[in-house]
């Protein structure tokens, strides 16, 4: 493992900005350190010297350039020891195709990986899947900031979907493949911890995400972190003598073989929530192709109702069976600003939140309420076929760091 430092861009204190003409010298108080502080909240611009520094790391051992060609290979890479606080993790990817013919994509680029780990020594604090990947990339990303990373995630803003084929040469493509994780979402300083984070990147077989792998290969994998960091000064140099306590949303999913009828509702049990599941929203996706076969992320529109029961058969969403026109056309876009919908099915049933897309970005928590035991998807389909459900409950998760270590509830 390596870790290069190669960018630093500062957020200093500077000359207060302040509404209209004030004195300054009544406003703003000197404290410690030689920074300032404002007595009232909302004239403070800035809270301190901070400047992001961006870590390059790579893994131990170099993955084969056949690494995408089995299923479940995985690679280990390190997280420095010394951070104060990590916001951003990207898997870099160079891959080349010499066969004479594209190689189009047919899933998201980290659809390459099936799941992935993040580990504090021997223990695996926290699997995310490829679905839960997909999610986060997808459903809650805004326009700007699709089109903005278009040219190294290869997702079209206009219809979220990838709209790349590696040119047939030698030469190296360079994509990104976000992670968001409780690494990333709570900030956690590695600084504290008593035993060293790393991830760990599964395979997935890449025939299942490129058309054609025949000359495929993987050239370089590496990491780009970035940390948050303070002036050294301000950084406990022995550790952190308080517990530290964070919340963030984690995907609980459960997946579904479903046989719909046309014209029919179909109710199925759900096995994986329960009473203790407190959920901000619930997320419905639909697909023709198994969970672990091609075009993964080809999610359907074909519900026409889509609502939750609870064990007694009572309508859990206050006796709304939504409509799927309406999940799709109403609800989405007036919680979630981009036009996936367009293009995928997203089916929210349950929303008690009053803003989703912050509870899972930023860490707040607008609003929740408790799923049930045994809980029934119904769906009312305007097709007939088996088709594969995924279930994505967006449930708050505390994190606590004590005595060096990090746990999950």
């Amino acid at each position: 493992m390596s870790s290069t430092h190669v960018n630093e861009s500062h957020n200093a204190m500077h000359t207060a900005h302040l509404r209209g003409a004030v004195n300054k010298d009544t406003l703003i108080i000197p404290v410690n350190g030689g920074l300032f502080r404002y007595p009232i909240p909302d004239q403070a611009v800035t809270a301190g010297y901070q400047r992001h520094v961006v870590h390059q790391l790579q893994p131990a051992v170099r993955p084969a350039t056949t690494f995408f060609g089995g299923t479940n290979q995985y690679v280990d890479i390190a997280i420095p020891d010394d951070l104060d606080a990590v916001d951003k993790m990207d898997i870099t990817l160079d891959l080349t195709n010499s066969d004479a013919s594209l190689t189009a994509f047919n899933g998201v680029v980290s659809n390459l990986f099936s799941h992935y780990e993040i580990r504090n020594g021997a223990q695996t604090l926290e699997t995310v899947t490829d679905v839960e990947a997909w999610i986060s990339q997808v459903v809650y990303t805004d326009p700007w900031e699709a089109t903005r990373m278009e040219t190294s995630s290869k997702i079209d803003p206009a219809t979220f979907k990838v709209d790349w084929s590696i040119p047939a040469t030698t030469t190296a493509s360079t994509v990104r493949v976000p992670l968001r994780n409780v690494i990333t979402q709570c900030q956690i300083p590695t600084a504290a911890l008593n035993s060293p984070l790393s991830i760990r990147l599964y395979s997935q077989n890449a025939s299942n995400v490129i058309t054609n792998t025949t000359n495929f290969q993987l050239t370089t994998l590496g990491c780009e972190l970035r940390e948050k960091r303070r002036l050294d000064r301000q950084i406990p140099q022995a550790g952190v003598a308080r517990n530290l306590d964070y919340r963030y949303l984690k995907p609980k999913l459960e997946e579904r073989a479903i046989a719909l009828t046309s014209g029919s509702t179909v109710k199925t049990i759900l096995q994986n929530f329960s009473e203790s599941d407190l959920c901000s929203h619930l997320i419905v996706l639909i697909r023709a192709n198994a969970h672990t076969g091609l075009a993964q992320d080809d999610y359907l529109s074909i519900a026409t109702q889509v609502w939750l029961e609870d064990e007694a058969g009572q309508n859990i969403t206050n006796g709304i069976q939504w409509y799927g026109e309406d999940l799709i056309n109403f609800v989405y876009p007036d919680k979630f600003q981009n036009n996936a919908k367009s293009v995928h099915g997203i089916y929210i049933p349950f929303c008690p939140s009053q803003d989703p897309v912050g509870d899972f970005k930023n860490g707040l928590q607008t609003g929740v309420q408790a799923l049930s035991s045994n809980m029934k998807l119904c769906i009312n389909s305007s097709s007939t076929a088996t088709y594969y459900v995924t279930v994505a409950a967006m449930c708050p998760r505390h994190v606590r760091v004590e005595n060096g270590q990090i746990t999950i509830r």
